[in-house]
């Protein structure tokens, strides 16, 4: 849903869908609505358990280390918020996102806490 939004406050769009435990599984990139549908129709769950955020961390200032992310707006992080935070602030703002009521999971101060019902 919040990828189809017509009413999204971006014009031009690169999403990176990242999934990761303890290790980064998966980057598929959506730029586009045809992006979006072929994501919907063909997504499959990789991963689980052993949550390490750390890694995916690394992993997205790698992209922008290497010029394949400019501009980094944010992150969203979908999480049950059960694992291995950074220490450190990103140079980007971070949400960590709760499917479920938020836990009590100390999540970082320097991170957005956000709970979808």
């Amino acid at each position: 849903t919040i990828l189809s939004e017509t009413d999204s406050f971006f014009r031009k769009r690169k999403i990176h869908i990242i999934q990761c435990d303890e290790l980064v599984h998966s980057d598929i990139t959506v730029t586009g609505d045809t992006d979006i549908d072929i994501l919907i129709n063909n997504f499959e769950l990789a991963g689980g358990g052993n949550t390490d955020f750390r890694p995916a961390f690394e992993y997205v200032n790698n992209l922008i280390d290497t010029g394949e992310i400019k501009k980094l707006q944010g992150l969203l992080y979908f999480t049950d918020g059960k694992g291995k935070y950074p220490k450190k602030k990103m140079p980007y703002n971070t949400a960590f996102v709760f499917i479920d009521k938020l836990s009590e999971t100390a999540v970082p101060a320097w991170a957005m806490k956000v709970s979808l019902e």
